[in-house]
Parts: C-alpha cells; sequence; structure tokens
C-alpha cells in the first residue's frame, strides 16, 4: 500500500472488474466513497470512463493519518445493489514515512486501485436467478411487506425502532408534579440555613419582618412593616449573623489563609490581594514575566532596556521621549533613512566605487518562473526620480546566502568577483512608472568568462555601466584599491581597449588589451594636455625593496636571507648608504633589545634562523643612512 505524507492532494482511479471482466456501470446508479480510520468521506464529484472511477481527495481537506479504502456501491433495477470495497493507500505524518521513491516536493500523488466483483460459480445478480425464491406464492423481488406475502394480517403497525424506551418512566402519584428543574439535597440544605439566618436576622432586628430595606455605604436602612421611620442597622452585623449560620468563612486582611471556592475576602483583603497580583497604576512596580501589550505602547518618559549607564563605556540601553537612542549595537534587516550618517567624518569603502549615470537602491524584486528574468521596485526618497534607461547594463554586489564566489578576481575586462559574496550582473528590458519607479530585468548569460549567475536582491545597491543603444549612458568611472579607471563608449558586458579611456595607479590589468607595463603610480590616457613641466626622476625618493633565497617563512632547522635593496626609480643606489641597522618587534622587549644590539651597523643582508624568530610574525626594520638622508622600511617573517 502506497504511503504519502498528509497535506498532498491525491488522485485516485479506482478500476472496477467483475471476474476479470471490465464492470459495466450501464443504467446503474453509482455511489462512491473514501473511508479514513474514523470518519468516511462522500464522493460526488466523480467521474466514470469505462470502468475506471476517479476523483481527486485534496490535501486541504485530509485530517486523519491511516490506512484509507475505497467503497463502490451500484444500485438498478427493482432495488437490486452490490457494494464492494478496496484499499487504496495510507496517509502518514511525515515525508520521511513515505513509501517508494517520491521527492520531497511531490505534492501531487496518484493512486490505482483495483477492486473484482466475485460471482464463483453462478450468477452475482440476483434479478438473474430463473427459480426465485417464493412465500406463499410470491416471488421475493423488490421491497414485500408481511403483508405482500400474506404474513401479517392488514392493519397499523408499529417498528420495533418505532416503540419509545419507557424503561426509565416514572409512575404517577396524587399530589406530586414533575419538574424540569434538577432540585438536589445540596440546594435543599442551602435554602434551611437562608431560612435559618433569615431567622436569626429578624432576632437581630427584634422584628418578625421588614417592609422594605435599601443599602447605604456600611449599614442598611430597614423600614418595618405598619411604621413610616426607617432604621439604620450594621451591615457587618447582619452579614456575621448570616455568615455563621450557612458557615461561610470570612478571611481578614492579615490571615495566613489562601482563599477557596467555599469562603469571601473581607474588603481589606480584597485590597490587599489586588495589590499583590496586579501592576500598579500609581507606583513603581516590577512584573516576573513577560507582558504582551496588544495595542502598543506609549510611555512619557524614558524607556530603559536592561540595566542602562550612559556614555561610550556604557551598558543596556534607552530610548528618551524626544526620539532618541543610545545602545551599544543596532541591527536592521531592511533600510537605514537617514540625512547624514557621521564616523569620524571619514568615508571607507571596501571593494569598487562607481560614479555613473545610472544605478539605484533595489526595494523588491519579482522573479518569473524560469528564474533569469523578473521585476525590480527601486527604493525611491519623495520626489525623486528613478535614474535607469531601457538597455542599461548594470551590476550590484550581494552577500547571498549560499553558494558565493570564494576569490577575488578582476580579470581587467569587467568580470568581477569578491570573495564572500555574488556578483549580478543584468540588462534592463523595460522601465514603469512616472518616476521610473519599476523596471523589468534579464540576467546575464553565460559565458566562460562569466560562470554564475546571482538574481539582484532587495536593498542591494547597482551601478549602471554601458548601454548597447543610448549613447549617452556608455561612460562611467570606477575606482577599486589598485586603480582607476575611465570608460567610454561601453555597449557590452566586457570592456575593450577602445573602452578604456584613462587608467592610473596599477596598469598590469591592461595587459589584456596587449600592454606591456607594471607597477603602481602609473598613468595611461588617450591624450595628456600639460601646461607644465614633466620632471621624470629628478625629485623622486629613494624606495626600498625586499627579496628573500628562502621566502619570508621558515620551518625549524631553516634559515633564510633577506636582502634589501634601495632604489630610486630604476637604478640601485644601495652602495650610496653607509650604514645598515637592523632591529627586532616580536613583543618581547628585553630579548629584542638584545636581538637589536647585535645588529647595528652591519649590511643590507639579514640571515634569520628559526631561533631568530619568537613569535609566529616577527617584524624586522631596517635603517639605512648616507649624508644628509636616511631611509626606512619594514618586513615581517
Amino acid at each position: 500500500m502506497r504511503r504519502i505524507r498528509i497535506g498532498n492532494d491525491i488522485n485516485i482511479n479506482v478500476s472496477v472488474t467483475r471476474d476479470g471482466a471490465k464492470e459495466d456501470f450501464t443504467g446503474k446508479t453509482v455511489s462512491v466513497f473514501l473511508d479514513s480510520p474514523v470518519r468516511s468521506y462522500p464522493i460526488s464529484n466523480f467521474t466514470i470512463n469505462e470502468n475506471v472511477i476517479s476523483f481527486p481527495f485534496l490535501g486541504s481537506i485530509q485530517k486523519d493519518c491511516g490506512d484509507y479504502s475505497v467503497t463502490v456501491k451500484q444500485e438498478w433495477g427493482d432495488n437490486q445493489n452490490i457494494s464492494d470495497t478496496c484499499a487504496a493507500f495510507k496517509i502518514v505524518e511525515h515525508s520521511y514515512m513515505t513509501g517508494g521513491s517520491d521527492n520531497y516536493d511531490v505534492y501531487v500523488e496518484t493512486i490505482d486501485a483495483y477492486t473484482n466483483v466475485s460471482t464463483g460459480n453462478g450468477v452475482d445478480d440476483y434479478e438473474f436467478l430463473s427459480n426465485k425464491p417464493k412465500i406463499n406464492d410470491v416471488v421475493l423481488v423488490g421491497n414485500k411487506s408481511l403483508q405482500d406475502i400474506g404474513a401479517q394480517p392488514e392493519g397499523d403497525y408499529a417498528l420495533r425502532n418505532e416503540i419509545p424506551d419507557i424503561s426509565n418512566l416514572v409512575e404517577k402519584e396524587d399530589g406530586k408534579g414533575l419538574s424540569t428543574n434538577d432540585f438536589t439535597t445540596e440546594l435543599k440544605d442551602k435554602l434551611e440555613n437562608v431560612k435559618s439566618g433569615a431567622e436569626k436576622l429578624g432576632d437581630l432586628l427584634n422584628v418578625g419582618n421588614w417592609a422594605n430595606i435599601a443599602p447605604l455605604k456600611d449599614r442598611l436602612l430597614i423600614q418595618l412593616k405598619g411604621e413610616s421611620v426607617w432604621r439604620s442597622i450594621d451591615v457587618v452585623s447582619i452579614a456575621q449573623a448570616i455568615g455563621d449560620e450557612i458557615n461561610i468563612p470570612i478571611i481578614r486582611r492579615d490571615d495566613e489563609v489562601e482563599g477557596t471556592d467555599d469562603d469571601v475576602f473581607s474588603s481589606l483583603r480584597t485590597l490587599l490581594e489586588i495589590a499583590n497580583r496586579s501592576l500598579s497604576r500609581q507606583h513603581s512596580d516590577t512584573a516576573a514575566e513577560v507582558i504582551e501589550f496588544l495595542k502598543g505602547l506609549k510611555s512619557l518618559g524614558n524607556v530603559d532596556i536592561g540595566d542602562f549607564i550612559g556614555g561610550l563605556t556604557g551598558q543596556g540601553a534607552r530610548i528618551n521621549p524626544n526620539g532618541s537612542i543610545e545602545a551599544r549595537s543596532l541591527t536592521l534587516w531592511e533600510f537605514l533613512e537617514v540625512p547624514e550618517i557621521r564616523y569620524n567624518r571619514i568615508e571607507v569603502i571596501a571593494g569598487t566605487s562607481w560614479r555613473t549615470k545610472g544605478g539605484g537602491i533595489i526595494e523588491s524584486v519579482t522573479v518569473n518562473p524560469y528564474g533569469v528574468t523578473g521585476t525590480v521596485v527601486l527604493k525611491l526618497e519623495d520626489g525623486d526620480i528613478g535614474r535607469v534607461a531601457v538597455d542599461d547594463l548594470c551590476m550590484g554586489i550581494w552577500h547571498y546566502p549560499e553558494d558565493n564566489d570564494s576569490d577575488n578576481y578582476d580579470d581587467g575586462i569587467g568580470n568581477y568577483r569578491f570573495s564572500g559574496f555574488g556578483t549580478s550582473y543584468f540588462r534592463i528590458t523595460a522601465v514603469r512608472g512616472d518616476r521610473n519607479t519599476e523596471f523589468d530585468f534579464t540576467l546575464r548569460a553565460l559565458s566562460s568568462n562569466y560562470i554564475r549567475q546571482y538574481l539582484p536582491q532587495p536593498g542591494m545597491h547597482f551601478a549602471q555601466f554601458g548601454n548597447p543603444t543610448d549613447t549617452d549612458r556608455q561612460s562611467s568611472v570606477y575606482d577599486t584599491p589598485e586603480y582607476s579607471r575611465i570608460l567610454v563608449g561601453v555597449t557590452t558586458w566586457e570592456y575593450s581597449k577602445a573602452n578604456v579611456s584613462m587608467q592610473w595607479g596599477d596598469l598590469s590589468n591592461l595587459s589584456a588589451f596587449g600592454f606591456d607595463t607594471t607597477g603602481l603610480g602609473s598613468l595611461y590616457a588617450n591624450n595628456v594636455l600639460l601646461t607644465g613641466t614633466i620632471d621624470q626622476s629628478a625629485t623622486m625618493p629613494d624606495r626600498l625593496e625586499f627579496s628573500s633565497d628562502n621566502g619570508f617563512s621558515i620551518a625549524l632547522n631553516e634559515t633564510t636571507t633577506v636582502t634589501a635593496t634601495i632604489m630610486n626609480t630604476w637604478t640601485d643606489v644601495t652602495d650610496t648608504y653607509e650604514r645598515f641597522d637592523w632591529t627586532r618587534d616580536s613583543g618581547n622587549s628585553v630579548e629584542d633589545a638584545a636581538w637589536n644590539a647585535l645588529h647595528t651597523d652591519v649590511s643590507n643582508h639579514l640571515t634569520l634562523a628559526f631561533s631568530d624568530l619568537p613569535a609566529e610574525r616577527t617584524m624586522f626594520t631596517i635603517t639605512a643612512y648616507k649624508p644628509g638622508a636616511q631611509i626606512e622600511g619594514q618586513i615581517i617573517v
């Protein structure tokens, strides 16, 4: 029997045969029932195709787990009928309990069930019997009453199930009546106690009965029968008189007992219980559990979280009535909207910074079924207009939940990877809204240089860097930690030599366009207009370069020799320096001082053994001197 997780839509096909042959439903009324372990579902929306009965069993109406069966009932002729039941499937609670090889995401199952109506050695339909039984020469066909077959005289009769049950009836006694109210011994005793209390109240008032009674704070005003004046009596005395008789204890303020359903609190004890069990509206109070405010929280004073202490070294948090928040940190899942963010007036950008004619911040993304196209809604301020256009080539960087890039990569022609992030490239195919608030996109196609697609995400900042149809949107400037570049005429995802108008800084990635240039501080430009002079080397300062014959990381029993070379542009000027001092910084000032004394006024070559490295990463500084100048540099070994 197939096992299916509860909540999945199930299509059920029941194939009905008779002695192996297809059942003929012509002229028959068919009823179908789906039976669970605790209930039966009458099926009305079934269809019949030849001998197959089909119907759905929707997951939204599934209530029970266990074995299910299908019952098919056929009716025809003079009330002839056949009913047959077959096992269908089993509903289970969890996916790991299902049978077969169905995937977890399969929500529609198809069950094929089979039932065979067996005829044995004779005929299975009563109507086909040639020798039907008779009673009093009356053939037993259809519904026959006892009168029809002559087994009971005509008259009015009651069936057994029509005779009422009289086992619980009582006999009528003169002078007594019946009531729909159940009067118990407990109620009788209470009434007698009330009567006794009333008699004691009468004794308290020294009168048999009274005409009127009215409340007045802690006393009662009583008007006796036959009198026109009102008398005043103490309520506590009355309550005590009645309470003593009907045995209702009064728990007073200082009684060290808990209340039950059989006693009452005095007024002072009631006030004390309220004070102990509820929060005060007039005094400072403390709640031992969480308080949930269903309609919000309004405070005219400070709202403190934890043991608040203000200042940079403080703790906890505070929200004051002016809306200022002082806290240790703030985590937001969506947007932070402020006029200005200040932190020591320094702007820090990790990655690539773009200056371009198009771009923005994404508020929401709707992805189409195939996963490569969709619609973006821009995050715009009041009065702002989206800076996007049809055919804009765009890119954005985002930290995705999984499958982020594991390395940093820039091939110089427009393919970027950032470790721990994914780079999304997409083209805008349509723009909508009076303020360009919405646009459709399609992802960049995969290629040998672009091997993984990433969808744009809510909160992503994206930059437009090219456009194949609009010449006014083909220029941009971007900066990396290594170089800055001006692009022009960009119409494709990857840049060509003609697209690089200028670049300064590290020019090594221009090798992708056939240039042979390396080093920092270089400049590439199409045209240069100068109003001053070019001084190639006269004012260039000396610089230190380090090399090693065994690298800058050694193991036990290894040595490495570090050489410090002093260059001016492309000229080695090391020999112009007269003295070289080496110092070590390992974190141990005493041992470092002893080491430094042994390495003063030596050469520009330093041989290091494992014993010279007391720390895992030790810094060495060389200071070189010549008349009127000195130069200093550091390495880590």
